[in-house]
């Protein structure tokens, strides 16, 4: 086939053409090894007359130069280059700067990809130190590892500092804060002196002595009471233990934790000789402002004293973390 088009373009990137004899037109063919040949642009052409390199006097169409003046019959055309986008030579090291490259997305595939080795080698990225002595390298996982590719955005802040990334399962990643983990606030208190309780009263406890209060939440001198203070909503754990000497096995004592006014938590024992150790825990929701306390109860037939011992007599709580 005498007409080889465009097709040389993609197999050399450099091509001499076959010098042209001119006849005093303006319109010449263009042809190598005497087919025609069909230069990508006008920009792509390098053509010497009379040992003068021309530029910008000229345009092609199809397979045909068309220069903007008539060429003497008596011009000699030196050479006719043309520069494809072909790649007939190996680039020396290092002669590929940024400014060379510019790799474009499209809606279908990245600019830029790194492949595995079609065997063991997974692709990666590998982003060197200034003296390139040293790298970070960034590698996909295994191939037996995915189920699908994967795709994700970074963010558009720095974020703050302290802060990590997450995504939101979809592969779109942003910054967040972590979460406080500390278990606050949280208090511990004890008594230093005994609270009276009545024959079937529920009696409000007194807890004078703090053992820890980090948030000063907790009263210990009118209302004995943990108040959830302004930003710490949310689920909380307390427990509580009262002792009271009964003297005998007749009766019961129950200990109890009251939130706002009302039972939340209780424990009961009853039938023992003497002395009677009651403790109850549990968990509740708490709203800002809530509060909660500990009454004791008791069904002697007569009026009892709480002990003091730090060990048996107690009351404490803290806020749980990551619920």
């Amino acid at each position: 086939m005498s007409y080889l088009g465009r097709g040389l373009e993609q197999v050399d990137n450099i091509s001499k053409l076959d010098n042209i004899t001119f006849n005093g037109g303006t319109t010449y063919a263009l042809t190598k090894d005497s087919s025609a040949f069909t230069p990508i642009s006008s920009n792509a052409i390098l053509v010497s007359i009379d040992g003068v390199i021309q530029q910008g006097n000229f345009s092609v169409s199809g397979s045909n130069i068309v220069f903007n003046f008539s060429v003497s019959g008596s011009s000699t055309c030196n050479f006719i280059l043309h520069y494809g986008t072909g790649v007939a030579f190996t680039p020396a090291d290092n002669s590929i700067t940024k400014d060379k490259t510019n790799f474009v997305s499209n809606s279908s595939s990245s600019g830029v990809v790194s492949k595995g080795d079609g065997g063991s080698v997974d692709g990666s990225i590998s982003l060197n130190c200034s003296q390139n002595s040293h790298h970070t390298k960034i590698s996909s996982a295994s191939h037996g590892a995915y189920s699908g590719n994967l795709n994700f955005v970074l963010p558009s802040s720095h974020g703050t500092n302290g802060q990590f990334m997450k995504t939101d399962g979809s592969g779109n990643l942003s910054f967040a804060t972590v979460s406080s983990a500390d278990n606050t606030p949280s208090f511990k208190a004890t008594c230093s002196s005994g609270t009276t309780v009545g024959h079937d009263t529920n009696a409000q406890i007194a807890f004078q002595t703090e053992v820890w209060d980090t948030d000063n939440a907790f009263d210990n001198t009118t209302h004995y009471r943990f108040t959830v203070p302004s930003g710490e909503a949310g689920k909380y754990f307390f427990g509580a233990s009262l002792e009271l000497n009964m003297t005998s096995a007749v009766g019961s004592v129950r200990t109890q934790i009251w939130k706002n006014g009302t039972t939340f938590v209780r424990n009961n024992d009853g039938g023992n000789n003497y002395y009677h150790n009651v403790a109850t825990y549990g968990v509740v929701d708490m709203a800002v402002g809530d509060y909660v306390e500990v009454r004791c109860y008791q069904n002697s037939g007569g009026i009892k004293t709480t002990q003091t011992g730090t060990a048996d007599n107690y009351f404490f709580g803290y806020k749980l973390a990551g619920v």
